[in-house]
């Protein structure tokens, strides 16, 4: 009998603790631009889940993000607003921006605990928020400027703490000081990146994401290519870091999603042309399960 016991006991243990290691720690969230949803997949296995938005709130989602409280944030660009859903049960809570606030809004960079900078596609006007009830706070680049054209999917801040802003139809990137509000350029039509989309920095080195060249940029912090990634990575779009060693990258045409190790420079295809779910994957998150 006690014999009978311990191999049930030991049997419901085991079984117990391969759940558990079966559980994933993490999603993808990966915008479907013109399927106007987000599509969630399994950060392990990467088999798709379902969809995020069951309301049709969604119309053409772009960056994705999360807020000082966990929970996620989709910029929804064709309709012009910004929708928050719960961190953990990814429900939808809110339209935190709604219409009339901000034309085509496409991309997002948090500032500090509390702020993020909300970037205009259509108006190539940038705008600082509060979080916490969701008031603009501040214009860092005004509303038909001259010094870029199309911002696009990945702003991100520099070494040095300059922030970073592509031109998907100036085929620039201009650096701002988020304090004085000084623009610079960063690159310019010339340097041959043709549509960039997203510049990720690692240490003093940026990734670029030349949507037109097919191709990924490896530069210097002066703005000069020091390597092309990939000799092709078609419809490359969002670049995102996962973790210390690892890059995300979301082919937009290819409806793809890749991961990219630094150190060993091998590029691994997390989802591969899944025209079933996706059409236009024009961004990637990796939300952490808590």
């Amino acid at each position: 009998m006690r014999v009978t016991v311990f191999l049930l006991l030991s049997t419901l243990f085991f079984n117990a603790t391969a759940n558990q290691n079966t559980t994933c720690d993490s999603q993808l969230l990966v915008s479907s631009w013109k399927n106007n949803n987000v599509k969630i997949y399994d950060g392990c296995d990467y088999r798709f889940i379902k969809d995020l938005d069951t309301k049709g709130t969604l119309k053409g989602p772009q960056a994705i993000f999360q807020d000082h409280n966990g929970d996620v944030i989709v910029i929804s660009e064709g309709n012009h607003q910004i929708v928050k859903y719960d961190g953990k049960t990814l429900k939808e809570i809110n339209i935190v921006i709604p219409a009339g606030h901000i034309e085509n809004p496409i991309s997002a960079v948090l500032e500090g605990e509390f702020h993020v900078l909300i970037h205009s596609y259509a108006e190539n006007s940038i705008y600082r928020y509060d979080m916490r009830d969701w008031q603009r706070t501040d214009t860092l680049l005004a509303k038909g400027n001259k010094h870029i054209k199309g911002i696009d999917l990945g702003p991100n801040f520099g070494p040095e703490g300059m922030l970073y802003v592509p031109g998907y139809d100036s085929n620039n990137i201009i650096k701002i000081d988020p304090k004085t509000k000084h623009v610079s350029e960063f690159i310019s039509a010339d340097l041959g990146i043709n549509r960039p989309r997203t510049i990720l920095w690692r240490g003093n080195k940026a990734y670029v994401s030349g949507w037109g060249n097919a191709n990924i940029f490896e530069l210097n912090i002066q703005g000069q290519i020091t390597r092309i990634m990939f000799p092709t990575v078609t419809g490359a779009s969002a670049l995102l870091l996962d973790g210390t060693d690892h890059m995300l990258i979301s082919s937009d045409r290819k409806n793809s999603i890749y991961r990219y190790g630094f150190k060993d420079g091998k590029a691994e295809v997390l989802i591969q042309e899944d025209k079933e779910h996706l059409d236009a994957s024009t961004y990637v998150y990796r939300l952490i399960n808590h």
